[in-house]
Order: structure tokens, then sequence, then C-alpha cells
């Protein structure tokens, strides 16, 4: 795999008012083999209508992250015709990719405080508690390591530093374990439904991530086993004032997410004229075929180790912006002969603006700390007037459910609040004709 991407001329000569670029171009190789085995081992007998065990493995020899493996194993056991019980487990890796590994060191700069500066570490030291004596202690040791003059003040604290960002060719793979459990049901009285419902937990590790340049400042000074560490091999500082003159930010491994949710669907296909005959109705015309689907996400746990200073210090984001706790989407489908109409519902559970953690330290926030519950409609009909040609048209967004008191704070089009609807009330027609 390679891939190269030219900035336009004047970016590369910075001749813009944006950072200068340069050319990222990279490739690597990777030879793989795999195997899967799937094996059937009981049918038709008591309490085994069906049981099969399967398995999968793949060895991957990459040029820049060197061997890999992933393997799972999965079973599928139904007792008896109604209902099936599946599950399994799997491990899965990513490697960097080209971007991650060989993006050049492109101009940047950052805003910090320099830590080795008097200043700051005698307010830890004031700090009066026993962890900013234990830091303060950490940097006056570290930065004199580095060559600190006794009583450095830096002369550009809170200033921009020049740096570059890029990528890292020493990057290892992502690494990820999952494994579920779950159950499908399809009463035999009842045909047309089909449930399921499925528990899922996967937990990332050696995830890539990028420390901001202030946390690489403080990490080089703070670790406790000294200077010799990768945050400092990013740090350059002049030989004889000790002011630092430029930052490397390139990605690390050091993050993880952990997730657990259940999933469930629902699916009911039945005829109308035969719903009506169990009822005692005779219509005496076709009223065709409905289809009801529901399918949904609870969030159990959503947390993030996004801190190199601490791997392990968690950050849950679960019912925060951008991941409710609970996703629910509903449809309805009628069919009759060549018209087609159409009904969707989309649920969003309430989701806070701020930090978890900050919610929970002050619970009575001053509003709006929560988007609020978030319901969107959605109606559309299609109708063959031949077998080439048809048309069709809708609504998106009947309501016209926009995030009001929730635009106070954002557009809901940002990274996170993108996944609320933001055009409002959508009209549309149009026709289709296949050649």
């Amino acid at each position: 795999e390679e891939s190269e991407t030219i900035p336009a001329l004047e970016d590369r000569l910075g001749l813009t008012f944006g950072n200068q670029l340069q050319i990222q171009e990279g490739d690597f190789d990777v030879y793989e083999v795999f195997s899967e085995v799937r094996i059937p081992l009981l049918k038709d007998m008591a309490f085994a209508e069906f049981l099969e065990v399967s398995s999968a493995f793949r060895f991957g020899d990459y040029s820049t992250v060197g061997s890999t493996w992933t393997y799972k194993a999965d079973a599928v056991y139904s007792p008896f015709q109604d209902v099936t019980f599946r599950g399994g487990y799997s491990r899965a890796i990513r490697a960097p990719n080209i971007g991650e590994l060989f993006g050049p060191l492109d101009q940047n700069f950052f805003d910090v405080d320099d830590p080795c500066s008097e200043t700051e570490i005698v307010f830890l030291e004031n700090a009066g508690t026993a962890e900013g004596a234990e830091l303060a202690a950490l940097r006056r040791q570290n930065c004199s390591a580095l060559g600190r003059p006794n009583g450095f003040e830096s002369a550009v604290d809170d200033a921009t530093i020049p740096g570059v960002t890029g990528g890292n060719p020493d990057l290892e793979e992502e690494t990820a374990v999952t494994y579920t459990f779950g159950a499908i049901i399809e009463p035999r009285w009842i045909p047309g439904l089909r449930m399921s419902v499925d528990y899922w937990n996967v937990d990332i590790q050696n995830g890539i991530g990028v420390s901001p340049a202030q946390e690489i400042l403080d990490l080089c000074v703070e670790a406790a086993a000294g200077i010799d560490n990768q945050f400092c091999s990013q740090v350059t500082r002049d030989a004889t004032t000790f002011e630092i003159t430029n930052i490397q930010q390139v990605g690390l491994n050091f993050s993880a997410i952990e997730a657990e949710g259940v999933d469930f669907e629902a699916v009911y296909n039945f005829n109308l004229n035969d719903a009506f005959g169990l009822v005692g109705g005779d219509i005496g015309a076709d009223l065709g075929d409905m289809t009801f689907r529901v399918i949904g996400t609870h969030y159990i746990e959503q947390v993030e180790f996004p801190f190199a200073a601490d791997p392990d210090d968690p950050e849950s984001f679960r019912g925060e912006l951008g991941t409710p706790k609970n996703v629910v989407n509903f449809n309805a489908v009628h069919r009759l002969d060549k018209l087609t109409l159409n009904y969707d519902l989309r649920f969003l559970g309430n989701q806070l603006i701020v930090d978890d953690e900050d919610f929970e330290a002050n619970p009575t926030a001053e509003f709006p700390f929560e988007t609020g519950r978030a319901f969107y409609h959605d109606i559309s009909a299609r109708y063959d007037l031949l077998d080439q040609v048809s048309i069709y048209g809708g609504i998106d967004n009947v309501t016209n459910n926009l995030p009001s008191d929730f635009l106070a704070v954002s557009t809901g089009t940002g990274e996170f609040s993108g996944i609320f609807n933001n055009i409002g009330r959508f009209f549309y027609i149009g026709a289709e004709l296949r050649f």
C-alpha cells in the first residue's frame, strides 16, 4: 500500500496565512495468511435443534510493525426451533496507516507554559498538597538534568512556541479484544416475528493518540524515571538560554477505550388481510403487507483512557454530547401493489453538554447543560407508474425538530453535536426511470 499527498505550491512555500505544508508520501507491505473452519456438531436432536462452532485465524507480516496475530471463536446453539443462542470471542488489530507513520513534520505553533520556570515550580510547592510537592520536586530534579540554570524564569511563558506535527514511524499496532453473547427468538405461533438481543464488550489497547503540547512538556519533567522518556525527546531547548525552541508533536501508543452495551432488534412481517382474519374480519379487498422494525443500542459503559500522563486514568463519555446512553430507530413500511408508504422514527437519548465528571461535581449547573431527548419523524411514499418508471416524495423531520436550547452553545454541526438534525423540515420529490 502506498499513497502520496501533494499540497499546493503556495502552501509548500509558506506563502499563505496557514502553516507551511510538505509533501506526504509513504508505503508499506503486508503479507497475510488466514484460515477459517466451521464445524456442525449436532442437529435435529432432543434439546439440540442445532449446534455449530466456528473459528478463524490470521497471521500478518507488516514491513512496519512486524508480525501480527488475530483470531476468533464463535458458537451457535439452538436447543429448540424457536430460540437460538450465539456468542463469540475475538482479537483484532489495526496497524497504523501511512499518515500516522510517515506524515511529514509540518509547521505548527503551540501556546504553552514552561514547566521548568521557577514561577511554575514554586506554584506547585505552595499548593499545600502532597501531590504538588512531589511534582515540584520531580520538576526541579529533571529540569536540572536537562541543564536548567538556577532560578530560571522563562521569557516565553504563556506564549506561542514554534513546533512541528506529523507521523511517527515507530508506532505499533492497536489491539482490540471483543466478546459477545446473545439470543434470537422466532416464535412459531407468531409467523413473521423475529427478535434478537446481544450483549457486547470491546476493549481497545495500545491506541494511537496525540498528546497536547503542554502535556508533552509536563510529562517530560514529571517522570519519576528521569528525562530518558519519549516526551523529552520531543522538546528542543536552546543550549545557552535554556528556552524552548521547538516542540515535536507525533502520535504515540498510549490510549485505550473500553465500551460495553446491549443491541436489540425486532422485525415483524405480516399480511393485513391475515391479521384481520385472525380477529374475524373480512375486508373483501387486498390490504397489502406490513413490516415493523425496531433496532437500538443501550450503552452500559463508554470509557476512554486518553492521558499519556496516567494511562490508567479513565474518562467516561457515556451520556455526553455525541454518545447518548440510548439510541433507537423504528421503521414501518406498508406495501400495497405498486404503492409503498414508509415511516421512520429516530430517537436520541438526553446528552450532557458538560463533562460527566463536571456534572457529578455540580449537578445544579446553569441551564442548558443537557441537550434533552430528540425525536425525528420522516415519512415518504413511492409509486411504480410502470415497470421502468417510479415517482417518490417525502418529508424528513416532519415536526421541524431543532435543538433550540442546545443551539445556544453549538450549531449542531460540530464533531460531536453533528449527531443532531440541523436542517429542520425537509421536503423532496422525484422520479426514477430505469433502462
